[in-house]
């Protein structure tokens, strides 16, 4: 070989070494690494007071043997500071990460690992979600079904006091025991038609002063319960000034629907409106419909990560 053909290959291989040495994905040792799939779908629902589950569609990687784990780490927001982790199994696709604080915003990421022996395989890009925990209201004080009738009831309460205390109540439009109540509802069920219910704020009955507005946003979702997932909360902007009410009808329906609400002081939440037995939302006969609920409520105002978009 002559000496400008040795010269050749030798620049040329320097070239190729310095160029791996410089890829993002390689190791100390000049190794290419080849990223894993991350999940993907990512969506929160907050769970309690205190927690956030998490929802995902999983890897491809989960189905081989280069996948050890997902690691779940939370970060605050604004500032990205990492707080805590967990380790979560390959087989599971969703979690519910504990230990948080109510009303506050979190970042959750969700990375995909390898075994130690998966060779030249690297930890997946984040996929992210930012959530904060709600309040969770199953039932009322005592642990009594949220049940709300019309105004044509003559026995049964027709409004509801959205937060009190540590749960909602519900307690007559008319004659609110105490009067103190009358302050507090939020909304009331009016008797429309024969086929139709009003959840309406309580500022529309005229039958008492009830100043407090409570604004509905124009997006519901179709959902079995209050762990509905999602990307993000409803824009604030659907929280228009004239959606002070929701009609429902006694049609067949599917499944229970949640409703969004911003409560008079300024608190986002979810109303779960609960499928009945006869495959309406609308329970009981006249005068004494219903509407069964389920409430989760915000702690802190104006923060809308209470539930998705």
């Amino acid at each position: 070989m002559t000496f400008a053909r040795v010269w050749f290959a030798a620049i040329v291989t320097a070239a190729v070494l310095h160029l791996a040495g410089c890829d993002a994905n390689a190791t100390d040792g000049g190794t290419l690494t080849t990223n894993l799939d991350p999940v993907s779908n990512l969506e929160a629902y907050s769970a309690s007071v205190t927690s956030v589950g998490l929802v995902w569609t999983p890897s491809p990687a989960a189905r081989t043997a280069d996948m050890q784990d997902h690691q779940v780490r939370v970060l605050s927001v604004p500032a990205g500071t990492l707080l805590t982790t967990f380790t979560v199994a390959k087989t599971e696709s969703s979690f519910v990460v504990t230990g948080l604080t109510g009303g506050t915003k979190y970042q959750f990421d969700v990375i995909v690992r390898p075994t130690s022996a998966a060779t030249g395989k690297g930890n997946s890009s984040n996929a992210s979600v930012i959530w904060s925990p709600a309040r969770r209201l199953p039932t009322e004080a005592g642990g009594f079904p949220i049940k709300v009738f019309e105004t044509a009831s003559p026995s049964f309460p027709s409004g509801l006091i959205i937060f009190k205390g540590t749960a909602p109540l519900a307690t007559s439009v008319q004659n609110p025991s105490p009067l103190s109540d009358t302050l507090l509802l939020d909304l009331y069920l009016k008797t429309e038609t024969s086929s139709m219910v009003l959840l309406r704020s309580a500022h529309q009955y005229t039958g008492r002063v009830l100043p407090r507005i409570t604004r509905f946003s124009s997006v519901t979702r179709n959902a079995a319960s209050l762990n509905d997932p999602a990307v993000a909360p409803p824009d604030t902007t659907t929280y228009s000034s004239g959606n002070t009410s929701f009609s429902i009808d006694n049609s067949s329906i599917a499944t229970s629907k949640i409703l969004f609400f911003k409560a008079n002081d300024g608190n986002y939440g979810r109303l779960l409106v609960k499928r009945q037995s006869n495959g309406t939302l609308i329970g009981g006969t006249s005068p004494d419909r219903f509407l069964e609920l389920e409430v989760s409520y915000q702690t802190t105002p104006y923060n809308p990560y209470s539930r998705r978009r």
